[in-house]
């Protein structure tokens, strides 16, 4: 078993790169405020974080907290991260790039 699947079960932190096409910031952001919107109502949900690069205007990092993987999966059935997907995708510039991250401890 890959370690991204050994810890995808034991913790729910999804890390997403997205880089969109220049011209396309604005559509982006209207996109990841549906996955956001709908994804704070789910009570599965901790945390939604749109981050973008100081370097790179069209570079995105999503951070997610889910209670759980299952948490996870359900939200992937979900009509608001599919809208998301819907939209982004033809507006990304190169492939998602996806990791999964856990605390370590609290400091």
């Amino acid at each position: 078993m890959k370690i991204e699947q050994q810890i995808r079960r034991k913790y729910a932190h999804p890390n997403l790169t997205i880089h969109v096409k220049q011209g396309y910031v604005d559509e982006s952001l209207d996109a990841f405020r549906i996955n956001y919107e709908g994804t704070r109502r789910e009570p599965i949900n901790l945390r939604f974080d749109v981050l973008g690069s100081p370097e790179d205007d069209y570079s995105f990092v999503i951070y997610e907290v889910f209670r759980s993987a299952e948490a996870l999966d359900e939200h992937r059935k979900t009509a608001h991260y599919w809208e998301c997907v819907r939209r982004i995708d033809p507006i990304i510039s190169a492939p998602r790039s996806k990791t999964f991250v856990w605390r370590c401890q609290t400091l």
